[in-house]
Order: C-alpha cells, then sequence, then structure tokens
C-alpha cells in the first residue's frame, strides 16, 4: 500500500449550496420582515403617542415575526427591540396610570379634610 495524494482541488468538484428554503418559506420570511418593521415603526410611535393602545399591538406584530425569523435573520433584532420597546411603553403606561390614580385620591383627601 503505497500512498496516494488527494486529487487535486476543483472549482467545479461540488455543486454550490441549495437553497435550504421554499419558494413558500421564502415568501413567508418576506412577509415576517414586513411585519418585524411594521411593529418597530408602531412601537416608536406608541412611545410618543397612545402607547396603551398601540404597545399591544406592536408586540404582537413582533411575535408574529419572531416565530417566523431564526436569530440573526434579518428583522429578528426589529422584531425584538419593537417588542423590548412596547414593554417599556406599557410599563410607562402602567407607571402613569398608578401616580394619576394616588394624585386623585391626594386630591380627594385635601377636599375632604379642608370641609
Amino acid at each position: 500500500m503505497s500512498y496516494q495524494p488527494p486529487p487535486p482541488h476543483s472549482s467545479y468538484s461540488s455543486p454550490p449550496p441549495a437553497n435550504i428554503y421554499t419558494p413558500e418559506e421564502i415568501a413567508l420570511k418576506m412577509q415576517a420582515r414586513e411585519w418585524a418593521t411594521q411593529a418597530i415603526v408602531i412601537a416608536i410611535v406608541g412611545f410618543v403617542i397612545l402607547g396603551i393602545f398601540l404597545a399591544p399591538f406592536a408586540i404582537w406584530r413582533a411575535r408574529q415575526a419572531k416565530r417566523v425569523l431564526l436569530p440573526g435573520e434579518v428583522g429578528r433584532g426589529s422584531a425584538d427591540a419593537a417588542e423590548t420597546l412596547s414593554w417599556i411603553v406599557l410599563g410607562l403606561a402602567a407607571v402613569r396610570f398608578v401616580c394619576g390614580v394616588v394624585l386623585v385620591g391626594l386630591i380627594v383627601i385635601d377636599i375632604l379634610t379642608a370641609m
């Protein structure tokens, strides 16, 4: 048994890698990227105005996108950012609500004690 050198490398030795996604999966991933973009836009608008109403919709859209997009794929970061920002908006809305209730309570107590 003598030593056999490996065959010379040829650029045509193997075919290019095949696309691992079907056309339907590609269309779904493109749709998910649109959902991620919609989610981040809605989250940013919700941060400025009407966050209590827009944040749940942004979370829903972001989760739709995250179900389809794998970590590292285009659009996944936008979906993550949109979901995080929307949860922050909802948290701030809850804090504003609690502060409003406390403020109204203090005003009522002040009015009742002034009588």
